[in-house]
């Protein structure tokens, strides 16, 4: 007969059950036994050596210790199935099979927690009868008995890993692992549906569409992107409803997770914590993740997406004082909207570079190509992303050849450089390579030159706002041009609120803007500027920045008599106000002005 039946039939003979509880049986059985010491024909007494000097045994349905008397029950018979070794931290947990009510239930019980305080919250709930009571007793049988069951693996973790040597990458179960490992996170991972007929709905209704193509590899160069870039991928899809951005990350996900919008599909909306939303990323290398909808998130959009694209989480303390271990990730991140998330994100250039914005577009050709696609993907995944990261590792070696060649191949197709175009390049390339790749292991038929050449026309559209130095100098100006009364200049030697201090040259007329350090900061924060010395360092290779050696302030008299202060000296060349005073200078005029002095990065201000 079956364990899992036994166990749900099995009584304790010559007990009553239906009115007497499990450890009131117990009680009673012992009672009785010592009332009737002096009657040894009463008691069965099993001779020690039957059972190998082991100190509990399973006799009529239930765990008994063996005495110098015979058996006495501890508590009603119970499976240990095996013990189950986590990849992610390699703690050790118990999985117990126990009858709950004639239900068989599988219960998995960390090591740590088999105490007789701990351990029986685990199983009374389930109508167990083990409690502080006899939990010691019971946790001594199960320290006997975990030795002979079989080992298991399992892990929360996705993606790209290391156990003892042992390079995987944890979906499912455990890819290019040893021994099987299961999967008991939140998200749904199970193979679904049939890869044929995946293929054959890419084949009729994503191939001869490039934005789709492209979005089908975006998904695909997540475990890419975790194994050679160790970075966060952000593809961003906005414009108004009903032009296909929902469907599109649907197919996006759906070569490694469920695509659905639910508790354990991979597309989440935004409604949440900024803790919960990272707790769902940590420790998520190489499997795609899809967020719906930016616009239903009330919260700092800006440091909620760059947050993401940092790929490491909130360092927290452990209870004991100590810190938890951060977790991190590295994949694709989809997210749509009905905005631009760039024009949202503020001034933040290393956001710029890592996100890839699609706007405005119709992704899908019609509402029956969009129903086609969803309906195939919701009914068929999981699948092609594991046959891809099977062949993916085993050419792990070649990658990095392969990678370069099509960065030299990119780069050369990009005429204007700036000082992102290293790291845009190594992006773009990823992806294209990356295409290649689904090419190849799944036969798919990829048009990959217009992937390209799309992936540089979405580039370079972004490419004329990315100058982050000329976007803060054009803002320093217009604030300047607003609060010129806060600095002491030839009008203003006693301002109620001091900022600063304004100079101009007798020699070539260049106005020096002498402003106290945490002014500054305060300003540029104020504006979005995340990092004032980036700013700062792009200003001083364009010498609009005068500071002391190894350092990007100097020091400044503001008030005679009053000592110096540390201030950043802005420099103004004549060029930007040849004829008036900043606050007299038109806006329009000065912006176009500013302009020329950021064209090339080898000019210098005069």
């Amino acid at each position: 007969m079956d364990k899992k039946k036994q166990l749900e039939k099995k009584t304790v003979e010559g007990v009553d059950n239906s009115s007497t509880p499990p450890l009131k049986q117990e009680e009673n059985f012992l009672e009785q036994r010592k009332s009737e010491d002096n009657k040894p024909s009463q008691v069965e007494v099993v001779p020690l050596n039957q059972y190998n000097f082991e100190t509990f045994v399973v006799e009529k349905g239930y765990i008994q210790r063996i005495t110098k008397d015979g058996l006495v029950p501890i508590a009603k018979e119970f499976d240990v199935i095996c013990t189950i070794r986590n990849l992610d931290d390699d703690t050790v947990s118990i999985k117990l099979g126990i009858d709950s009510f004639g239900k068989y239930k599988e219960i998995i019980v960390p090591f740590k927690d088999f105490t007789k305080t701990r351990f029986p919250k685990y199983v009374t709930k389930y109508g167990s009868d083990i409690t502080e009571t006899n939990a010691e007793s019971v946790i001594q049988y199960i320290m006997q008995e975990k030795d002979k069951v079989p080992q298991e693996y399992c892990h929360r973790g996705l993606g790209f890993s290391t156990y003892e040597n042992h390079r995987m990458f944890k979906h499912h179960d455990a890819i290019n692992f040893p021994y099987k490992s299961q999967y008991i996170g939140h998200f749904n991972l199970t193979p679904t549906g049939s890869l044929d007929t995946y293929l054959e709905m890419v084949n009729t209704e994503v191939l001869g569409n490039t934005l789709l193509e492209l979005i089908l590899v975006l998904g695909f160069t997540a475990p890419v992107f975790a194994l050679l870039s160790n970075e966060v991928l952000i593809v961003h899809l906005y414009g108004d409803s009903s032009k296909g951005k929902t469907t599109s990350i649907r197919l996006g996900v759906s070569p490694f997770i469920k695509p659905a919008i639910d508790n354990d599909g991979g597309i989440i909306t935004w409604n949440g914590t900024e803790n919960a939303l990272i707790e769902i990323l940590n420790n998520n290398n190489g499997i795609p993740l899809a967020f719906d909808e930016g616009s239903m998130h009330r919260g700092n959009l800006t440091r909620q997406i760059y947050k993401i694209a940092s790929g490491t989480g909130r360092r927290r303390l452990n209870q004991d004082g100590t810190l938890k271990e951060t977790g991190y990730w590295e994949n694709v991140i989809f997210s749509t909207a009905e905005h631009s998330l760039l024009e949202k994100a503020n001034n933040n250039t290393g956001l710029k570079v890592r996100v890839i914005e699609i706007g405005n577009r119709y992704f899908t050709t019609s509402a029956e190509n969009a129903e086609a696609i969803e309906k195939t993907v919701l009914e068929n995944y999981a699948l092609a992303g594991q046959i891809f990261v099977q062949n993916l590792m085993e050419v792990k070696d070649t990658l990095e050849s392969n990678l370069r060649t099509t960065r030299e191949a990119l780069d050369s197709r990009i005429e204007e450089k700036t000082p992102f175009t290293k790291r845009i390049v190594k992006k773009l390339a990823l992806i294209v390579l990356t295409a290649q790749l689904v090419k190849k292991f799944l036969g798919i038929n990829l048009n990959i030159d217009e992937i390209a050449d799309l992936l540089l026309e979405l580039e370079s559209e972004k490419a004329m706002d990315i100058d982050i130095g000329k976007q803060a100098f054009e803002y320093f100006v217009e604030v300047l041009h607003e609060h010129h009364n806060n600095f002491i200049d030839r009008d203003h030697e006693n301002p109620n609120i001091l900022w600063g201090k304004i100079e101009v040259s007798k020699k070539d007329a260049t106005r020096r803007v002498y402003i106290l350090t945490n002014k500054f900061n305060d300003i540029m924060s104020r504006g979005g500027f995340e990092s004032t010395q980036t700013v700062l360092n792009n200003w001083k290779d364009k010498n609009l920045l005068e500071c002391d050696p190894k350092r990007l302030s100097k020091k400044k008299t503001l008030i005679s008599g009053k000592g110096q202060a540390r201030v950043y000296c802005i420099r103004l060349p004549r060029s930007l106000f040849p004829d008036s005073p900043v606050k007299k200078a038109p806006k329009k005029v000065v912006k176009s002005k500013i302009a020329n002095l950021f064209e090339d990065d080898d000019d210098k201000a005069s």
